[in-house]
């Protein structure tokens, strides 16, 4: 078997605590046909010193200020010759087999153009937590599944939850769609997939594991759900130019809904940060959307907007 370049790009800021674990998970994979980069920020801890102790072992790296993950993502891009492109942030690791499993699978399915593993959620120490399986249009879908794009758009009502970090990408697949957008820097990886999906390609998913996401303080996933889903609300609004009358449907309404669950998430949020309004919190369902607009629309007149 003629083994396909795999280009990984690692993305970094100040990580040096889990850069060499990340580095390593790619490295001592010993696959024949890897190109991996380190697309650094300029960062100020012990990173450095990790990236020069492997330099040898990297086909590029770089460490200069950039404008954030997506932009150091898209230098890594810039550069990549494989076959298939990957990213693996800082601070996750891949599974011993992963980049042979994706060369098995690619082989195994010519046609494929975006290959999707499960991930393992795991603590600071990498102890699994749960399973993060790829899936589909499995949800509950107020609309026939329309197999189309706009499914990816509206993932949480059809039930397509893709995890990035066992995401690989075909070059194909990635100069179709192109780069990230670097105006996003939560649901940089939401925004491509419709992007991808709008193209005409669709993931092949395998449930078996390839990758860790790690959770901890400093992970944008563990500073709430907020800025994802506004840029998720982002996504909706740029992409109903390219949708038909009947898609249009489904994302406006999806829309509605989505902008109802930010509400209700920021009311809750905010009643957090306050020990009187905790009170309401502690008796107010996430499904009293109703209610909880109501007093959210009360406090917007006597404070500042929740942001």
């Amino acid at each position: 078997m003629d083994y396909p370049t795999i280009t990984i790009i690692t993305p970094s800021y100040n990580q040096g605590h889990f850069l060499e674990e990340a580095l390593l998970s790619v490295l001592e994979q010993n696959y024949p046909a890897l190109e991996y980069m380190i697309i650094d920020g300029g960062s100020t801890d012990i990173s450095l010193e990790i990236i020069e102790k492997y330099q040898s072992e990297l086909a590029y790296w770089v460490s200069e200020p950039d404008r954030g993950q997506s932009h150091a993502i898209n230098k890594g891009i810039e550069k990549a010759s494989g076959e298939w492109i990957a990213w693996l942030n800082a601070d996750d690791a891949y599974l011993d087999h992963t980049l042979w499993k994706i060369a098995e699978v690619a082989h195994g399915n010519p046609e494929a153009q975006w290959i999707v593993g499960a991930t393992i959620v795991a603590d600071e120490n990498l102890r699994e937590i749960w399973r993060f399986l790829p899936q589909c249009n499995t949800g509950e879908w107020r609309y026939r599944k329309t197999g189309s794009w706009v499914d990816f758009a509206c993932s949480k009502k059809s039930g397509t939850a893709l995890p990035q970090p066992s995401s690989f990408w075909s070059r194909k697949a990635i100069e179709l769609a192109g780069p990230l957008d670097e105006t996003y820097h939560y649901a940089m990886d939401h925004e491509l997939y419709v992007r991808i999906a709008r193209s005409g390609i669709r993931p092949l998913c395998i449930d078996e594991p390839l990758a860790y996401y790690r959770t901890n303080e400093q992970s944008k996933t563990s500073q709430g759900k907020l800025h994802f889903w506004r840029e998720e609300l982002r996504v909706l609004d740029e992409n109903l130019s390219h949708a038909d009358s009947h898609e249009q449907k489904i994302l406006l309404g999806y829309r509605s809904w989505l902008r109802r669950q930010i509400t209700v998430l920021a009311i809750r949020d905010r009643c957090r940060r306050y020990p009187l309004l905790s009170r309401i919190e502690q008796f107010v369902p996430y499904s009293s959307e109703p209610l909880l607009s109501r007093i959210g629309r009360a406090m917007k007149k006597r404070t500042r907007p929740y942001e």
